[in-house]
Formats: structure tokens, C-alpha cells, sequence
């Protein structure tokens, strides 16, 4: 009901269209229309973690990742593979089980982080690897990167 609400907000008149194509996954919009549209990127499940006393297991992970997607989420980042053993299985397990928003998981630039991340993220439909980190060519040059999978 908030993601309606948001997007009736947004896009007006258009809102009842928008919704369709959401529930759809946009494969049938346009380039144009990919453009206008908003994407709802979710870190709970990673970001959310790093509050005190807000630790989660794998099936509340689960849980919290099929309620994302009921509520339309289009990307969840489902953990920080190389942070742990049990992160990275419960983002493997998310891949396994959750199949309508796109997967993923959080890498640094690093060789061994990337490799946790796409070991992660095999079982998924959709998947991609996120970093925050960044490229440094010089002092005033960092680019951000995201890497599909």
C-alpha cells in the first residue's frame, strides 16, 4: 500500500500503468520509460544488520526477503557475502527462494570479495554485485561501480 502510494504520488495519472508494468518487472517498458521509472533498491537486510541488537538468522532473512517482495521491492541487497559464512548463506538462500526482485549482494573491490559475492548469488534469476567502493585514478577522479552479475 505505501509503494501504491509513493507511485500514485509520483506519476499521477499514469500511476495505475506504472503499477502493471511493477508487478510485470518492467520487461515490456521502453527505454524511455525504464528512465522515468523509479527503482526501489532495499538494504535491510545488509545496512539494517549494522544496528545494535538487530542481528538476524537465515529464516528471518527469508522472511524479511519474501515480504520485500510482496511489497514490490526491485532490488534487495541481501548481504555482504564476504563478511561471514552465515551471510553468505542466507544470501544464498534468498537466491534459491525469492525470485521477483533482482539479488544483491555487497563486494569491496577486492578479488576475494567479488568471488564470495557471485558464489552468493548463483542460485538467483536476477542477480548483481554492488561496491561502494571506489576506483581512484587520481585524487579527483573516483568512479562508483556496480558490477552485474
Amino acid at each position: 500500500m505505501i509503494l501504491r502510494s509513493i507511485i500514485n504520488l509520483i506519476y499521477g495519472t499514469r500511476s495505475a500503468t506504472i503499477i502493471k508494468e511493477f508487478v510485470k518487472g518492467g520487461a515490456s517498458m521502453s527505454q524511455n520509460q525504464v528512465r522515468d521509472r523509479v527503482f526501489f533498491f532495499d538494504t535491510t537486510l545488509r545496512d539494517g544488520e549494522q544496528s545494535p541488537g538487530c542481528s538476524m538468522t537465515i529464516p528471518e532473512k527469508l522472511r524479511m526477503a519474501h515480504a520485500l517482495e510482496a511489497l514490490g521491492v526491485d532490488i534487495i541487497e541481501a548481504g555482504f557475502a564476504i563478511a561471514s559464512p552465515g551471510d553468505l548463506a542466507a544470501i544464498s538462500s534468498i537466491c534459491r527462494e525469492v525470485r521477483g526482485p533482482r539479488i544483491a549482494s555487497l563486494a569491496r573491490t577486492r578479488r576475494e570479495d567479488i568471488e564470495a559475492a557471485a558464489r552468493s548469488l548463483e542460485g538467483a534469476d536476477r542477480s548483481r554485485i554492488d561496491s561502494p567502493g571506489r576506483l581512484q585514478t587520481s585524487p579527483k577522479s573516483w568512479l562508483p561501480i556496480t558490477l552485474p552479475v
